[in-house]
């Protein structure tokens, strides 16, 4: 039997894993941080770390394995809850066994691997490589929302015989920008783009060969331990992402990124322009 192109591309998306950093301690947003892990922190009353991982769902990568740390069984807790709830089941009390009678819909399977509370993010991820079977994978933080066109990034990543590829993005300025003249303000631009200034918004593409050429240390971080070393060797590559997204690093964020949900369709999940 001759199996169709679009089988062979969900036999293959299904080999490709989804590796998320969540297990930092979030320390920028501390007034949520301090009573629940920032991956479990709510936009629209959904985790941000659930919506994170309904971007690639949507292009049909739905194997992930999550790095926890910080508050690890808490973030375990809530998805074994919402696994159970979501579900139409029986309970058989006397020998605690459940049946799913009705399934949920969502096709996820996730590993929740305790990487160590004080354990780097570059750290984190030679501990789970012992997970990862397939030739590349894909990786993320727990905080950033966008509308990533995922096979997109992973066909130019395929494209450019590179180690990893990286999304960036063009950032609005934080503040408003005036100019001054004489002591007047003559211009004033309450949101600035940065034209010439990318920044890393996550959304890699990695070559599991990083694994035999990069210690990954405890210690190190995966911006300084890998990619400022990949930098100077000429092995990351840039996919520049022109659509949406906004990271949440401060209780504002989380307030303007709830505000687009009640406006309607979340735009991470939107199609890019």
């Amino acid at each position: 039997m001759i199996e169709t192109k679009a089988r062979i591309s969900e036999v293959k998306k299904s080999q490709i894993p989804v590796v998320i950093f969540a297990g930092g301690m979030g320390t920028r947003f501390s007034e949520e941080t301090e009573l629940k892990p920032k991956p479990l922190i709510t936009i629209g009353e959904i985790p941000i770390i659930f919506h994170v991982m309904s971007i690639y769902s949507k292009y049909g990568y739905n194997d992930f394995i999550v790095c926890l740390g910080y508050k690890a069984n808490e973030v375990k807790s809530w998805f074994l809850e919402y696994s159970q709830t979501r579900h139409d089941f029986q309970l058989n009390l006397a020998s605690n066994r459940i049946d799913v009678l009705r399934e949920s819909g969502t096709n996820w399977t996730i590993k929740f691997i305790d990487t160590g509370l004080n354990t780097n993010t570059a750290g984190r991820l030679r501990k789970i490589r012992k997970y990862i079977e397939a030739d590349y994978f894909l990786l993320t933080y727990a905080d950033g929302l966008g509308n990533i066109d995922i096979d997109e990034l992973i066909d130019q990543h395929l494209n450019s015989n590179k180690l990893v590829t990286m999304t960036t993005t063009n950032p609005i300025g934080r503040f408003g920008y005036a100019r001054i003249e004489n002591g007047e303000v003559t211009q004033f631009d309450e949101k600035v783009s940065l034209d010439n200034l990318q920044i890393n918004s996550g959304f890699f593409v990695v070559s599991t060969q990083v694994f035999n050429l990069y210690k990954l240390e405890d210690t190190e971080s995966w911006e300084v331990g890998v990619l400022e070393k990949l930098t100077k060797e000429n092995q990351l590559a840039a996919y520049e992402h022109k659509g949406f997204w906004k990271p949440m690093d401060t209780l504002r964020d989380k307030r303007e990124l709830e505000e687009l949900i009640a406006e309607g369709s979340p735009p991470w999940l939107s199609t890019k322009e």
